[in-house]
């Protein structure tokens, strides 16, 4: 207000028009106030909304939970890589084996990096799930959305080429293979536009593309 002063004085007409603005809205602010202080004005509202509002960031930003939530999702993934290679190889994978399997198959190294992707955005860390999303295109050359809601227990077969559009849905005990592409689509009768949900145990084979809402 002193500045907008001195160039007032100076024959500086902008400054002087700014300067009234800002005291027009300085008084404008002032007598919200005394309403939301006044009974039955919008203070009480205010309050309760920013308390609701504190409970809820609290309960889905929470660092424990989203840590707890990440070791299980890694499990049930791994989980899922036990079961297949049991069923497709005859292959007995035993839980000790995580860390070595970890370093040698790239698709369960995906798995953790979306996972970790997902403990980033769901306790509400900004940026770094974006980052991290950027990190696995250019390590395996797969692009998965921050946002597409990807369930625990999956498995992700070499996943090179691997696209997940930001409104994909993967429910559990689903494989997923290389040039894979769950991306958004209009549906040629009802023109919704939208991304594919897969159900439990989906295999969606190599070079597989599905575009659009699920029906």
């Amino acid at each position: 207000m002193a500045v907008a002063q001195r160039l007032d004085d100076a024959g500086r007409e902008p400054a002087g028009d700014r300067r009234g603005d800002f005291g027009l809205r300085g008084r404008i602010f002032q007598g919200r106030a005394r309403e939301c202080r006044e009974p039955g004005g919008g203070g009480p509202r205010l309050l309760s909304y920013r308390g609701k509002r504190a409970r809820e960031m609290t309960m889905t930003k929470n660092p424990l939970a989203s840590l707890q939530k990440f070791v299980g999702a890694v499990r049930a993934d791994y989980g899922s890589v036990q079961r297949n290679r049991a069923k497709y190889h005859k292959d007995e994978l035993h839980p000790w084996q995580l860390p070595v399997h970890l370093v040698q198959k790239i698709g369960l190294q995906m798995s953790v990096s979306i996972r970790l992707m997902q403990l980033f955005r769901d306790a509400g860390i900004p940026l770094l799930p974006q980052v991290t999303s950027r990190l696995i295109r250019h390590l395996y050359g797969a692009e998965i959305h921050w946002d597409a809601q990807i369930a625990p227990g999956i498995s992700i077969v070499h996943g090179n080429g691997l696209v997940i559009g930001h409104g994909g849905r993967i429910a559990e005990n689903c494989i997923l293979f290389h040039n894979v592409t769950l991306g958004e689509g209009i549906d040629p009768k009802t023109r919704e536009i939208g991304t594919p949900t897969l159900e439990h145990d989906v295999h969606v084979g190599p070079g597989a593309t599905i575009l659009g809402p699920s029906p």
